[in-house]
């Protein structure tokens, strides 16, 4: 029923959770799988990952309310895919999240952001275990004038035939 417009809050909110792909099991990563009996089964992942052990999603503090995700049609006409990105900053700049950063690139990743609707428990997956989600960060200081953020722009994107609920 898309009478009814649901969920119209906006915003993701101020964490995520990310893990490398070698961080899962063979068959650990989870994605929408049939049967799809119900509206929303074919987008809805109802199983949860499976990690090695000692092994889990890493939980990113953000920015707070300056992230989001988007997602834009790509592809030639009757072959579209969705571009589904998470914009993502992370304030400040020290070792520890300038050596994360550098270990997340360049690595194939799958990433959940929770809706900031956090009654509904609803959460975006970006990344699935045929196409992952990469990161391309950028980083500024800010101005020494005080104007700008000195934070990482973490962007996390994977082509997706939808946006996937977990």
């Amino acid at each position: 029923n898309l009478l009814q417009p649901q969920n119209t809050t906006a915003g993701i909110a101020d964490y995520i959770l990310v893990a490398p792909l070698l961080d899962f099991v063979e068959g650990g990563i989870k994605c929408p799988a049939a049967p799809f009996v119900n509206p929303g089964d074919e987008i809805t992942i109802k199983e949860a990952h499976e990690f090695h052990p000692d092994r889990a999603f890493a939980k990113l503090i953000g920015a707070p309310r300056l992230n989001q995700i988007t997602a834009a049609a790509t592809g030639d006409l009757g072959f579209k895919k969705l571009d589904v990105v998470l914009d993502f900053f992370i304030a400040g700049s020290y070792k520890e999240l300038h050596e994360a950063v550098s270990k997340y690139m360049n690595v194939p990743l799958i990433v959940l952001a929770k809706d900031a609707t956090c009654g509904i428990d609803m959460w975006y997956q970006i990344g699935c275990d045929c196409l992952q989600a990469y990161l391309d960060p950028s980083w500024a200081s800010g101005l020494s004038s005080g104007e700008g953020r000195k934070a990482y722009n973490l962007k996390f994107s994977a082509p997706q035939e939808s946006i996937r609920i977990y």
